[in-house]
Parts: C-alpha cells; sequence; structure tokens
C-alpha cells in the first residue's frame, strides 16, 4: 500500500493512529459539553409522610419526550441529565388523588 508515504515526518500509520485518537478525544470533549440538568425532588401527602413507591413521569412537551422513575423508601424521585426545557411532571400512586405540576423550568449552569 502507502508504506512509504511519510506525513510531515510521520509514517502513515502513525498518522491514521495520530487522526483517530484526536477523533476520539474530540468526540468526548463535544459529548461532555452537552447542556443537562437534574430534576430531583420529595413527595410527601397533607400531612407530610412520605410517599414512596409513587410514579413520577417528566413530560417535554416541546420535543415529545417522557421520563419515568418511582420514589424511593424516602419519597425521593431523581430524573438525571435532561435537557434544558419547560416540564409537566406528574404523580400517581394507588389510593392517591393524581397530581400535574406543568411549567417546571430546568435551565443548565
Amino acid at each position: 500500500m502507502h508504506s512509504g508515504t511519510k506525513y510531515w515526518g510521520w509514517s502513515h500509520r502513525s498518522f491514521l493512529l495520530t487522526i483517530v485518537i484526536i477523533s476520539l478525544l474530540m468526540g468526548q470533549a463535544l459529548y461532555s459539553q452537552t447542556a443537562t440538568g437534574n430534576i430531583i425532588g420529595r413527595i410527601t401527602d397533607s400531612t407530610g409522610a412520605v410517599i414512596s413507591g409513587a410514579a413520577v413521569t417528566a413530560l417535554n412537551p416541546d420535543k415529545g419526550l417522557t421520563f419515568r422513575t418511582v420514589t424511593d423508601s424516602e419519597g425521593i424521585y431523581r430524573f438525571f441529565y435532561l435537557a434544558p426545557a419547560v416540564y409537566t411532571l406528574s404523580v400517581q400512586h394507588a389510593g392517591l388523588s393524581s397530581v400535574e405540576r406543568p411549567g417546571v423550568q430546568l435551565q443548565s449552569y
């Protein structure tokens, strides 16, 4: 093939390997600069008691994306790495009224 070809004094194989490594590093750098945020909260009833096992949904109506999680034993829910947007959060649990909160603004810093 081109085994004798030199690029700025580098062999063909060294030159290609360097290009591949640079491409991988640049791809990682671009990925790491993606703006995201988290939504974390606690679900309680009217007496302040935590609600574990509640289904929590975060809807991004502009993109049509839905994310789901369940509250833990402390009533905590977590949505990680969401794109900045306005979300609608909803909570459902057997025996309790469903709750929906539109207009939850998520910003990245």
